[in-house]
């Protein structure tokens, strides 16, 4: 069966008045903040659904990932204990460390609460045996996603995302010197404060994240340097 070209058209601009209209929706709007599509690939579902079934993952919880850990070559990262660790300990009985607090107030990303003067000194100085993986990792970090930056009305940058893992990564290579800036369709510019520079990267092809294969892959060129 042949499907005409026309009619796919159709039906992409039949879904994105569709998300027009959900945004614009009075009904579903929650404490100011309005329904935001984020995709279009259920539209045509939606109004088939006559049940919710749901459990209390993502209910009784915030649903909310903050960055404060990472593993580099087997050097971990990230002063403190995780929220996870924390719970254990106080059902066990046992005591801990109060949460190490950051010394400049003021530098400051969302969800991002890792402090580790090891890796600040290390980002400064630049050399060692462990800051190149560790600028290749926060690198990717600000490349291997699908995040979408929006401008907000004070010029802050805020990063939006179908999955808040995604969001909160990027968050992290930002709060570290590789700010995602922009994207568009051949590919994202990523600026890096350590060069003061200006980085554009090609997405050449995008490998989503599958529960088979638990992570999410890019092929990526950099302008720059063409590799």
């Amino acid at each position: 069966n042949f499907i005409p070209i026309s009619l796919l058209v159709s039906v992409n601009l039949v879904k994105l008045f569709q998300a027009v209209l959900m945004h614009r929706d009075a009904n579903m709007i929650h404490e100011g903040v309005h329904c935001m599509p984020r995709t279009s690939d259920l539209n045509e579902e939606l109004g088939q659904v006559d049940y919710i079934f749901s459990d209390k993952t993502g209910t009784l919880t915030c649903n909310v990932m903050d960055f404060r850990k990472f593993s580099v070559n087997g050097v971990i990262y990230g002063s403190g204990l995780t929220e996870v660790r924390r719970h254990v300990l106080i059902k066990s009985g046992q005591t801990f460390e109060d949460p190490p607090v950051k010394k400049d107030p003021l530098r400051s990303t969302p969800h991002v609460d890792l402090v580790d003067d090891e890796l600040d000194k290390l980002l400064h100085a630049r050399s060692g045996p462990h800051f190149e993986a560790v600028r290749t990792l926060l690198l990717h970090l600000a490349v291997n996603h699908e995040v979408v930056p929006e401008c907000e009305a004070d010029c802050s940058l805020v990063y939006s995302a179908s999955s808040p893992d995604e969001a909160t990564l990027c968050y992290g290579a930002k709060h570290f010197g590789f700010t995602f800036c922009a994207r568009d369709s051949k590919g994202i510019t990523v600026q890096v404060d350590g060069d003061n520079s200006i980085m554009r990267v090609d997405i050449l092809a995008t490998l989503r994240f599958t529960s088979a294969r638990k992570r999410s892959s890019v092929i990526a060129r950099y302008q720059e340097t063409n590799r």
